[in-house]
């Protein structure tokens, strides 16, 4: 099994690697692809793009002086699927690029060996096709007893403090964590008034997975010590064992690390299931 490599290496002059025009175009043709509408600005992909090379001078001078500032993100809501509204933020057009310019340096570096095996969400060359070879593994092997669960309210309530320390832990650039910190206390806009958030990292923006799967990384290699099969979609997780005992045991041990995290289930949907007997149709992804 591949270990943990915080300890080991903590990673300096990550701001420099942004501060290039190549960068940010890489940048922008990503924020293209994935679409999406304006920030709080009113600029959207179109606008941008009219000006496109002068925009993007601007926004390098303003990084290379330290003079570039988030702004607060557009709250937006879509449904969910239990008929409530799940609140996403979108940042502006700016915002989206410098964020997709950093995860382009950060991302590999926490793909080589720092991210988990069997962490799949919102990670290149993994999805749910990797997720279902997980599960059936286990279930192969006899790990047939299975605790499914989501965390409440994950992405709204991961600590500021705590997601800062982890960080801190990798990242010796304090450029970087400093304008980390900025994005997370950006805070929103909504009908024309201004909302500061003291917790969270706004699901919408370009930098979110990454840092949502940075956090709960402490998760995975904390079931990994404890020799538990588990597989992690952002924050839908499952956990297999081969006894009653051993999955209560490894529920209790996942609680406890969540609530370490300042975390906690969200008990209408977890639930313990016997392979064997019960319907297994309420798993989903």
């Amino acid at each position: 099994m591949q270990m943990n490599q915080a300890s080991k290496f903590k990673w300096h002059s990550i701001y420099g690697q942004i501060l290039f025009d190549r960068k940010l175009k890489a940048a922008w043709e990503k924020v293209v692809r994935n679409n999406g509408s304006g920030g709080v600005d009113g600029k959207t992909i179109d606008s941008y793009r009219y000006h496109l090379k002068d925009n993007l001078d601007l926004l390098l001078q303003k990084l290379r002086r330290k003079e570039y500032k988030p702004s607060p993100v557009r709250r937006h809501f879509i449904p969910k699927k239990n008929g409530g509204k799940r609140p996403l933020g979108i940042p502006t057009i700016e915002d989206r690029i410098v964020q997709q310019a950093l995860v382009d340096v950060l991302e590999p570096k926490f793909e080589d060996g720092i991210f988990h095996k069997w962490s799949c969400g919102y990670r290149p060359d993994r999805g749910a096709e990797r997720v279902m070879q997980i599960i059936m593994a286990n279930i192969e092997q006899g790990y047939n007893y299975i605790y499914g669960a989501d965390i409440k309210g994950f992405f709204d309530n991961i600590p500021h403090k705590k997601l800062m320390r982890i960080l801190n832990k990798y990242i010796a650039d304090g450029t970087v964590l400093d304008m980390i910190w900025s994005w997370l206390k950006a805070g929103y806009m909504e009908e024309g008034k201004y909302h500061r958030i003291d917790s969270g990292t706004p699901q919408g923006g370009v930098i979110s997975p990454l840092l949502a799967n940075v956090y709960l990384n402490e998760l995975d290699w904390t079931l990994a010590e404890y020799n538990i099969r588990f597989v992690r979609y952002a924050d839908d997780f499952l956990l297999f064992a081969k006894t009653e005992g051993d999955i209560k045991r490894t529920a209790d041990i996942t609680v406890k690390k969540l609530t370490e995290l300042g975390l906690e289930i969200a008990s209408d949907k977890t639930k313990f299931v016997d392979f064997n007997d019960d319907d297994f149709s309420w798993f989903h992804f």
